[in-house]
């Protein structure tokens, strides 16, 4: 939120729009500061609560931007998964393709022995 627009809501909240609001221990603070001066009150409690929106709305952006690295963080670790899983997945399927590769070898070498045994061995 820009500087304007927070001034203009504090002056918003002073004039009652849409409803009267003030901050009643920033305004105790306001009157302190002022030394009960009526004519310095409303400017320092501007200013108070000027300062404490500027305060409110940094610490805000604090959290999404928190929310918004945890976020990302988590679909880092959920496509690093994904790309073991896939990893996984493809080793286990050259695994198989390997054992049927030696199983056909071996099926085809036992064919080859019992049909031409006799030819070699007489």
């Amino acid at each position: 939120m820009s500087d304007e627009k927070i001034y203009q809501r504090v002056q918003d909240e002073l004039d009652g729009k849409p409803r009267k609001f003030t901050d009643k221990a920033l305004m105790t603070k306001a009157k302190i500061l002022s030394e009960g001066d009526e004519k310095k009150i409303k400017y320092t409690y501007m200013k108070l609560r000027v300062e404490k929106l500027k305060n409110e709305e940094a610490e805000r952006l604090k959290r999404e931007e928190k929310k918004e690295q945890e976020r990302l963080k988590r679909e880092e670790e959920r496509l690093f998964q994904q790309a073991i899983d896939e990893e996984n997945a493809n080793k286990s399927t050259s695994t198989f393709k390997l054992i049927l590769y030696a199983l056909g070898i071996a099926i085809l070498a036992r064919i080859f022995v019992i049909n031409f045994s006799d030819f070699f061995f007489g």
